[in-house]
């Protein structure tokens, strides 16, 4: 499935990532960094996974991270995945 993703989707990936935190976390609101981190880092994440259907292995190669470190991520998060992102709070 992450060879399927062409680069252009890739880079647009990153661009929209970057351009939602820039607004969020300097136009709208001041938190303190490590919060902000987090929001950022639960972010990414749905995107990948969203971008990859839902799919550990590749979202981690995609971030090129650990499998046991996305999924622990994932459960800190608590980011749940059916073919969308489910957030439960």
């Amino acid at each position: 499935m992450l060879k399927e993703l062409s680069q252009a989707k890739l880079d647009k990936c990153r661009d929209d990532l970057l351009n939602t935190f820039m607004e969020y976390f300097f136009q709208r609101h001041r938190r303190p960094l490590r919060e902000s981190l987090n929001i950022l880092e639960k972010a990414i994440l749905i995107k990948v996974l969203s971008s990859v259907n839902g799919n550990l292995k590749d979202t981690a190669k995609f971030l090129d991270v650990k499998y046991t470190t996305l999924y622990e991520k994932v459960k800190k998060y608590n980011i749940k995945f059916s073919k969308t992102p489910i957030e439960i709070d």
